[in-house]
Order: C-alpha cells, then sequence, then structure tokens
C-alpha cells in the first residue's frame, strides 16, 4: 500500500514528554503533579490519594499528545504485524497446541478448542471450551467467546459505571490483589507502567 501505519511504538526523552503534556495537555499535566506532590511513602512505596489520582482526565498518547506535536519523525518499518486488537488476534500469533489453544501461565485444558486461556497466579482448569476467551488475573477472571471481542468495551463501561477500580489499575503480575488494595495499583502503575519516561 501507500499509506503507513501507526503500531502505537513510541521513544522518546523524558524531558520532551514532559513538555509536551505541560503545552498540550497542562490539566493532565497540572492533575498528574498534585496527585504525585499529595502522595505519601513508607517501606513499601509511594501511595497517591485516590481522589486526586481519579481526578486525571484519561486518555490516549496519541490524541494527548501525538496528534499535535511537532518535530516528531516515523521510521518505516518492513515486519509482520498484528495489532493484537482481539481475542482471534491472539490466538492467530500465539503458539497454540495441538487442538488450537494458545495457553499461558499454569492452566489445565480438558477436551478445549481454538480456545485463548490465560492463567496468571493461581492455577486455571477449563474443560469442554470451544472458541472462548478466558483470563484470570490477580484480580479478576474475564470468560467470553472469541467472537465477542468487540463487547469487552460493554464489561468496562458497566464497571466504570459501578465504580469498579480494576478498570483504572493493572495489578502487579507478581502480587495478589486483595479487594480495596488499590494503593498496590496506584504504586505499580505508576513505578512499573508509568515511570520511568
Amino acid at each position: 500500500g501507500t499509506f503507513y501505519w501507526n503500531t502505537g511504538i513510541f521513544l522518546f526523552r523524558a524531558g520532551a514528554m514532559r513538555d509536551a503534556f505541560a503545552a498540550f495537555q497542562p490539566g493532565i499535566w497540572q492533575a498528574t503533579e498534585a496527585a504525585y506532590n499529595a502522595a505519601t511513602s513508607d517501606l513499601s512505596g509511594l501511595y497517591m490519594p485516590l481522589d486526586l489520582y481519579s481526578a486525571i482526565p484519561s486518555t490516549s498518547i496519541d490524541y494527548a499528545i501525538m496528534e499535535r506535536a511537532k518535530g516528531i519523525a516515523m521510521v518505516p518499518a518492513g515486519f509482520r504485524w498484528n495489532d493484537l486488537g482481539s481475542w482471534q488476534s491472539l490466538l492467530d500469533v500465539g503458539p497454540s497446541d495441538k487442538d488450537g489453544n494458545v495457553i499461558v501461565g499454569d492452566v489445565v485444558a480438558i477436551d478445549c478448542e481454538n480456545s485463548y486461556i490465560r492463567g496468571e497466579g493461581r492455577l486455571l482448569s477449563a474443560i469442554g471450551m470451544r472458541d472462548v476467551a478466558i483470563v484470570s488475573t490477580a484480580d479478576a477472571t474475564f470468560v467470553a467467546p472469541v467472537s465477542h471481542s468487540q463487547h469487552v468495551k460493554k464489561i468496562v463501561e458497566q464497571l466504570e459505571k459501578s465504580g469498579r477500580l480494576e478498570t483504572r489499575f493493572t495489578p502487579a503480575h507478581d502480587r495478589v490483589i486483595e479487594s480495596g488494595a488499590w494503593r498496590q495499583r496506584v504504586h505499580h502503575w505508576l513505578f512499573d507502567e508509568t515511570l520511568p519516561l
């Protein structure tokens, strides 16, 4: 074709991104700074107040910064690419067993076919599943037909309406998160996923 696809892979200096947020998204920058400055710390980490952290607007880096930034460059690359935007795409790229299942983690699958089954932490067992995605993490379990990828947004919307934290924070892979333990999620998000830029 005659077009390029944004893979969402960005490289930048921390100072350049800080300056871009200050210029293009001062509300996000100021809210983040307020939450960070109000944080408390102890031996286990830094904890931002939930109300201040929750006040930080949520948007993608594409819309917030990259569409407005000047002095950026694109590096063309030719390689196989899958946007991994659906359960089917995970099935297509993952190593599958003889029954077409992609199994990740501590999983026992019996008589299952064409399914994406991922267990993080404790054992996940499945019997007789066909064309489903099952993902079990430290704080949540998701089960749906592979064909319903486009409906995941409905679950997220329902969780957000009910005030659940699972949509705002990602627990650390190696920790078991207890209900209401939002501080560990904030710490993981800030230090493992966000910083250092």
